[in-house]
């Protein structure tokens, strides 16, 4: 099984975080999409937590200081728990264009 590194989500960052246990590195992002209303328990942003490696954190610092901030993600597709299938970011850029999560009604 190959993985297919050509790969991309335009989404909004909102933070990210590394560590170090037992001398096992980790890096996570959070990321938002609007919710489209399909799912009636959730209303506002869907917040959820994406692996990355953990120099990407270095390279979300040059993006600079304003989060949350649209980027531009580069994943691959990882084996998750129980088989299920997991994201892991390995690029970050500013997205060409926002990401679609302001909702905000005129």
């Amino acid at each position: 099984m190959s993985l297919n590194l050509g790969q991309t989500i335009d989404t909004r960052l909102l933070g990210a975080k590394r560590g170090q246990v037992e001398g096992n590195k980790y890096a996570s992002l959070w990321v938002a999409q609007l919710a489209d209303g399909t799912n009636t328990d959730t209303a506002g942003l869907e917040v959820m937590k994406v692996s990355c490696e953990y120099s990407l954190i270095d390279a979300i610092r040059g993006l600079g200081d304003a989060f949350p901030i649209d980027v531009r993600l580069g994943v691959q597709m990882r084996s998750g728990a129980g088989g299920k299938v997991g994201l892991h970011a390995v690029t970050v850029d500013r997205a060409v264009k926002p990401a679609s999560v302001s909702g905000a009604k005129s």
